[in-house]
C-alpha cells in the first residue's frame, strides 16, 4: 500500500507513482497493519525447538564401561544415552537454522524482485503521466499567428490581383446604304468605309453629292461626322451649299440614325435608316 504526503490518502495498487488528487510522489510501498514499508521488514527465523522424549526407551545399550543401575524399581541412563541425545538435538538445531537461513534468502529474493518490478512500473507510469501531460499541454498552446515580414508586404503589394476582362461590347457597323432626310428633303447615306471607329461616306439630297467623314462612340453610340466637301451641285447657278458639322445617336439594334447639324447660318435635322439587304 502506497500514500499520499500531502493529502494523506492511501492507494492499494503499488505501481501508482503520482497521486491522483494532487499529482504529488506517493511514498514507498509499505505493510497496512505495521505501517512499516516492506523494505525494513526481516523474516526472522522460528525458534529452534528441542525435542526432549517422553519417556526414556525400555531397551537401552549398556556401555562397556558404565552398565545399566536398576534400584529400587528406577533405571539410570548411562553417560553414554546423554551424550547421544545431546548430540542428536545439535544436529536437529543445524537443520533448522538451515532451512531457516534458506527461507529468509527466498523473501529476501521475492522483495528484491517485488521493488524491482514497482521501480519499472513507477517509471512507466511516470512516462506515461508526463506524455500526458506534453499532449495537455500541446492541445492547449494557442494557435500561432502567422508573422508579416515587410518583404512579403511589399511582394504582395507588387504582385498585382488577377483582373478578370470583361466582354467587349458588340462593335457597331454602319456600312452600307442609309435613306431618310436632311433638312427637311429626301436624301442618301452610303457608308463605304469604317475602320474601328473611323468612317468616311457621302450623302445625297436637293441635287448636292457632300463628301463626310466622322467618328462613331461604342459604349455611348454616338455618332458625329462632318461635311467636307460638294462633290456635286446639279444647281449650282440657283443655290450654294454650306458645309455643316452634324451630331446624332445610333439606335439600340443599329437600325436608324438621328441627329441635328449646324452650318455658317442655320440649324437642320436629319434621320436615316438604314436599308435592309
Amino acid at each position: 500500500m502506497k500514500s499520499c504526503p500531502i493529502c494523506n490518502r492511501t492507494y492499494a495498487d503499488d505501481t501508482l507513482t503520482f497521486c491522483l488528487v494532487d499529482g504529488s510522489i506517493l511514498s514507498a510501498p509499505y505493510d497496512p497493519q505495521t505501517k512499516v514499508p516492506y523494505h525494513q521488514l526481516r523474516v526472522e527465523p522460528p525458534s529452534t525447538e528441542i525435542l526432549h522424549p517422553t519417556h526414556e526407551p525400555t531397551d537401552t545399550l549398556l556401555s562397556p564401561l558404565q552398565p545399566t543401575i536398576q534400584s529400587s524399581g528406577l533405571i539410570y541412563t548411562p553417560a553414554s544415552k546423554k551424550v547421544q541425545s545431546r548430540k542428536g538435538g545439535i544436529s536437529k538445531r543445524w537443520l533448522v537454522a538451515g532451512i531457516s537461513t534458506i527461507l529468509v534468502l527466498i523473501a529476501g529474493l521475492v522483495i528484491m524482485l517485488n521493488q524491482a518490478g514497482s521501480s519499472g512500473n513507477r517509471s512507466s507510469t511516470a512516462n506515461k503521466t508526463e506524455n500526458n501531460l506534453l499532449a495537455s499541454n500541446t492541445n492547449t498552446m494557442p494557435t500561432p499567428v502567422p508573422s508579416f515580414t515587410p518583404q512579403s508586404i511589399s511582394s504582395r503589394e507588387s504582385t498585382p490581383a488577377p483582373t478578370t476582362n470583361p466582354t467587349p461590347p458588340e462593335q457597331l457597323n454602319i456600312v452600307g446604304t442609309w435613306s431618310g432626310k436632311h433638312t427637311g428633303f429626301p436624301a442618301t447615306m452610303i457608308i463605304n468605309n469604317q475602320k474601328d471607329d473611323s468612317f468616311d461616306g457621302t450623302i445625297n439630297t436637293s441635287g448636292f453629292l457632300i463628301a463626310i467623314s466622322g467618328h462613331i462612340v461604342q459604349n455611348t453610340r454616338q455618332i458625329t461626322f462632318q461635311e467636307t466637301q460638294v462633290l456635286k451641285n446639279s444647281k449650282p447657278q440657283t443655290d450654294r451649299w454650306l458645309l455643316g458639322v452634324n451630331n446624332g445617336s445610333i439606335s439600340s439594334d443599329g437600325s436608324t440614325i438621328i441627329g441635328k447639324g449646324k452650318d455658317k447660318k442655320r440649324s437642320y435635322s436629319w434621320s436615316f435608316s438604314k436599308k435592309r439587304s
